[in-house]
């Protein structure tokens, strides 16, 4: 799902990968492919917390009446973490 806003004056482009839209959450989902550890995957998705956090704010600016939670899929390890954004 592409996103496109304005964050501090600057235009914002992404893609979304999943989102789940439920009556009260939006889950915003990133898939990463990384062929990492299991035990190393919040470590790893640390590093992407900004651009779920740009994901995130997109996603609340669309539904603001929902709680909006973000998460990194690691698919080679089948690991899903969620990130405080």
């Amino acid at each position: 799902m592409p996103l496109h806003y304005c964050a501090d004056g600057a235009l914002v482009d992404g893609i979304v990968d999943r989102l789940l839209l439920h009556p009260h959450e939006a889950h915003v989902i990133d898939y990463k492919t990384h062929a990492i550890a299991a035990d190393q995957a919040e470590a790893t998705a640390r590093h992407y917390r900004d651009q779920l956090r740009l994901y995130a704010e997109g996603a609340r600016r669309l539904w603001p009446d929902r709680r909006v939670r973000a998460s990194i899929l690691f698919t080679r390890c089948r690991t899903l973490v969620d990130l405080e954004v």
